[in-house]
């Protein structure tokens, strides 16, 4: 369920829903949100985050020890919530060891975890990587809705054909890639068939509707040397087959 109305930016403010019996959390587990401009909101159940009448939630966070229920059972709820089944999840738990029904939870895309002893210590590097989430968040998810986005399989690459924005979402953290118009064309012609090997000739058409020709070969290479430059650490998902063409890795 989309937002419309999310700033974009990373100094766009966030609603953050947090899911547990206890209204008011720790100073400390809240106080690196708060510092952040992040509104905290609270749903006492799964399925009272982004209810009828309330804020949608852009991130979820959810406190095992004061939910009262099992981290599948509300993994569950949260993914049949149509307000919150596309937000990235980050659970908190107590002690040493993760529950173990909480590593099957893992598994899936946008859900990580970490110790609540650890959660209010901004220094963390993962403290930094859920807050930037949040950041990425706003800026994508209207992204990834709009007619004609183009998404990598594991969601890390999008390129909006459209408007030509593009975004990574690398290890450091989200951002955006400046692309133009002859990278957009190679990149989307090649992100339409992931996977598949795109001959010269089919990039060409893509951009610049000519007949294939020696210098515009060049000119493709020069291109795809931009493009992998411009990807950083996803450089190695844009692939060349040799005396074929270009191939787009998902």
């Amino acid at each position: 369920m989309a937002r419309a109305d999310i700033a974009p930016g990373p100094d766009g403010a966030a609603t953050v829903y947090w899911v547990g019996s206890d209204a008011a959390p720790s100073e400390r587990l809240t106080a690196p949100f708060r510092s952040k401009g992040y509104e905290l909101l609270w749903a006492p159940k799964p399925e009272a985050a982004g209810a009828k009448g309330k804020a949608l939630p852009d991130f979820l966070i959810v406190d095992l020890e004061k939910s009262g229920g099992r981290a599948l059972d509300i993994f569950s709820a949260l993914r049949k919530n149509p307000a919150s089944r596309d937000c990235p999840i980050l659970f908190l738990w107590t002690g040493t060891e993760p529950p173990k029904d909480l590593m099957a939870v893992l598994r899936e895309k946008r859900t990580d975890a970490l110790p609540k002893a650890e959660a209010g210590d901004l220094a963390l590097p993962r403290m930094r990587h859920f807050l930037g989430a949040i950041r990425h968040f706003q800026l994508t998810r209207p992204l990834v809705k709009a007619a004609g986005a183009l998404t990598s399989h594991d969601g890390k690459i999008v390129l909006d054909a459209k408007n030509g924005t593009c975004w990574l979402q690398a290890a450091a953290g989200p951002r955006d890639v400046a692309l133009s118009p002859a990278e957009r064309q190679i990149l989307g012609a090649m992100m339409r068939r992931p996977n598949q090997t795109i001959s010269l000739r089919d990039l060409l058409a893509h951009g610049w509707k000519t007949r294939i020709r020696q210098e515009k070969s060049q000119a493709i290479a020069q291109h795809i040397v931009r493009l992998r430059r411009k990807f950083g650490e996803f450089a190695d998902r844009i692939e060349t087959i040799t005396r074929a063409g270009y191939r787009f890795r998902d």
